[in-house]
């Protein structure tokens, strides 16, 4: 019953299928980033992955209300910036991060070959 409230099915529902179908949705959406980024040559290394991650924990910092001038040294910042990431690895796990960075690098690299035309209105 949970899963398929969960899920926005009717109790009774085959969830099992549902989970199944949205599996294969989204292994086929990263085999094709991943393809794209292969062919590309997008593959991050690790010192633009740290470069990416320290700018992310900045912004996410800063939507938290996170910012060094709230803090009477940089010391004590640094160390609420550090909690903080400490925070979101072990709540998401590194590959999480690193497979976040890599979607971004494909979709902007995809996006810089478009050719978007606006449509009269």
């Amino acid at each position: 019953e949970f899963m398929c409230l969960y899920l926005g099915l009717e109790v009774g529902s085959d969830w099992r299928g549902k989970v199944l179908e949205m599996a294969k949705s989204q292994l086929k959406q990263e085999l094709i980033f991943y393809g794209i980024m292969q062919k590309e040559g997008l593959t991050p290394t690790d010192s633009e992955y740290a470069e990416w991650f320290n700018d992310y924990l900045t912004e996410a910092l800063e939507k938290s209300g996170i910012t060094p001038d709230k803090y009477h040294s940089e010391a004590l910042y640094n160390a609420e910036r550090e909690k903080y990431r400490s925070q979101l690895i072990s709540s998401k796990g590194e590959e999480y991060f690193r497979t976040l960075m890599c979607y971004q690098v494909t979709l902007d690299a995809v996006m810089s070959y478009a050719n978007v035309v606006e449509i009269g209105a």
